[in-house]
């Protein structure tokens, strides 16, 4: 998510903080076979067995990001073996 802090100057924390945990309960609803985490704030991290394919038009679609200070980006990785990913850390 970027320019929540605008938000939040402009509308309160407690908006800002409404609006995260809406949109964390959005992404539960969206994805329920992935693991989501909240991660730094305002980054959310999505884990899934299979590619999303509509990952990126479902999450900014999403109504906080319409006509907003509020918008998102979507990066996805791919990781063939997550226990090697874990070995590392």
């Amino acid at each position: 998510m970027h320019s929540l802090t605008k938000y939040n100057a402009k509308y309160s924390w407690a908006d800002g903080d409404k609006a995260l945990v809406d949109f964390a309960h959005h992404l539960e609803d969206s994805y329920k076979n992935a693991i989501i985490f909240r991660v730094e704030g305002d980054d959310f991290l999505i884990l899934s067995e299979k590619r999303l394919e509509d990952a990126d038009e479902k999450i900014k679609s999403y109504k906080l990001f319409q006509d907003s200070l509020v918008s998102c980006s979507v990066e996805e990785k791919y990781i063939e073996d997550i226990n090697q990913l874990i070995a590392k850390h």
